[in-house]
């Protein structure tokens, strides 16, 4: 018997195939399980609840910053409801449009290409340019 506990599940397909998995998928594992994807080519199975956004959410109560003055940055679907929670929402570059839409800012660069250092590096500076 397995006695191992299982976090999350992990499905790769093409676009197209997983399409027609979310629309075919019982009411009980929509009741249960969170569905998202961190790319276009995946689609991901957690327990209901158990997102990034519940995370963040938990670890700002528990350290009591408001989430106002919290910046997330994400690149895929499952980044969506943290990026439009915090303060500030961060798509990368080379996020699908969806995650875009939902962001605050995206990056003039994507993840290959530092995009990360560079808008948190403009991000210090204007926060330093604001202080001064």
């Amino acid at each position: 018997m397995c006695k191992n506990t299982i976090y999350k599940i992990v499905g790769i397909a093409t676009p197209n195939e997983i399409e027609q998995i979310r629309k075919n998928l019982p009411k009980c594992i929509l009741d249960n399980l969170e569905i998202t994807s961190s790319e276009l080519n995946r689609i991901e199975f957690v327990n209901k609840g158990m997102t990034k956004l519940k995370a963040i959410d938990l670890l700002l109560n528990r350290l009591n910053i408001d989430k106002d003055n919290t910046v997330a940055i994400g690149d895929g679907e499952n980044d969506i409801d943290m990026i439009k929670y915090v303060g500030c929402g961060i798509a990368m570059l080379n996020s699908p449009q969806i995650v875009k839409e939902n962001a605050d800012i995206v990056t003039k660069f994507s993840n290959n290409e530092d995009g990360i250092y560079y808008v948190i590096n403009d991000l210090l500076n204007k926060e330093g340019a604001e202080n001064e």
